[in-house]
Formats: C-alpha cells, sequence, structure tokens
C-alpha cells in the first residue's frame, strides 16, 4: 500500500466518507468521489479499514454494543420514570438516586434546571410570602437517538452507505453514468475489440 493509501484510510476512519477521505488524503477534488470508490474497492485498503477500526475499538473501549445501549438509554427514556404524581395531581421529581430510578436513567438527561421565584415580603398583614419552585429535566433528543439506531439497523433505505461486516463479500454499489458516456465508451470498446 502506498503512503497515500495509507492517508487515505486514517481520513477514511475519521468520518467514513470515502470522498473527503480522498480530498484530505491528497486526490483530486474533481476526481475523489471516483478516487474513494476505488480505493474502497481494493482488498488490502478494505482490510487495513477493519484492522484499524478494530484496533480503536479496542483502544477507546467504545463498541457499537456501547454506542447503541447509550443511544438505547436515550430513546426509550421514559418520563413516568422521572416523576411522581401524589393523589392531588402534584408532580414531585424522583431523585437520581432513587432505587426506583431505572439504571441509566440520568444519562438521558442533558440537564437539569431549577427556578425559585418569591412573591411578597411575607411581612405585615394582607403581604403573605409566596414561593414558587420549578424543577425541570431536559433530555437529550428522543427522535436523535431513535434515527441513529435506525440508521444503523438498516431500518432506513434512503441512502447508499458501504458497510464492512465481511471483507470477502464486499461490493460497491453501481455507479449511475450518462447515456451519452456510456455510448462512447461503448463505441471505443467496439473499435478496440475490431
Amino acid at each position: 500500500m502506498t503512503d497515500k493509501q495509507s492517508l487515505f484510510v486514517q481520513e477514511y476512519l475519521i468520518d467514513l466518507n470515502a470522498t473527503k477521505a480522498a480530498i484530505r488524503a491528497g486526490y483530486s477534488k474533481r476526481t475523489a468521489n471516483e478516487q474513494g470508490a476505488r480505493l474502497l474497492a481494493k482488498v488490502s485498503i478494505r482490510k487495513s479499514i477493519q484492522e484499524a477500526m478494530k484496533e480503536r475499538e479496542q483502544r477507546t473501549e467504545i463498541t457499537q454494543d456501547r454506542v447503541l445501549q447509550e443511544l438505547a438509554i436515550i430513546a426509550f427514556a421514559d418520563m413516568k420514570d422521572y416523576i411522581e404524581i401524589d393523589d392531588y395531581g402534584g408532580v414531585k421529581i424522583i431523585p437520581f438516586d432513587d432505587a426506583r430510578m431505572p439504571e441509566g436513567a440520568s444519562r438521558a438527561v442533558s440537564g437539569v434546571k431549577e427556578v425559585r421565584r418569591i412573591m411578597g415580603s411575607g411581612e405585615g398583614a394582607g403581604k403573605d410570602m409566596v414561593m414558587e419552585i420549578r424543577q425541570e429535566y431536559k433530555h437529550h433528543d428522543k427522535v436523535k437517538a431513535l434515527e441513529l439506531i435506525g440508521n444503523h439497523l438498516s431500518m432506513w433505505k434512503d441512502k447508499s452507505e458501504i458497510i464492512f461486516p465481511d471483507v470477502e463479500t464486499f461490493e460497491l454499489p453501481k455507479l449511475k453514468i450518462p447515456k451519452k458516456i456510456a455510448e462512447e465508451r461503448q463505441h471505443r470498446d467496439e473499435g478496440q475489440s475490431g
């Protein structure tokens, strides 16, 4: 593998975008899309990418399973796990350290806010003090978490992705080329064979 191809492998690991990786590795912007696809078709490059992904997974201890578990906590968080409603309809927030709180539930929360407002001094006749305490949980984006899980599970078929489940069975998507170019290639190929 050339130095440029090795650089492509490292750049590909950043965002798994072959076109952008080819550009960052020094290939022409004009032909980066084709170069990226051509590079991914090479067995040696696919193997290098897979090995680098496995090394990164071991080094960071960030596995697909761990990421999916975190996304599932966000995606399937249920507000009734965070609140308690009394007989009068009052809402009380359950503390994170409460035994009733599901394991990992706090990881679905992106922020907690408490607002305290006091009206009136409480001094003198007719000047009752009214105190309002409001607590809020802000959750991570549930729809985004569901979308990411769905993408991982290939539930949506709206765009082409290249995935490497097995190097031996890897196939590239067929590229559509304009009819004029296809005709020119066919004419050229017929001229060479004759």
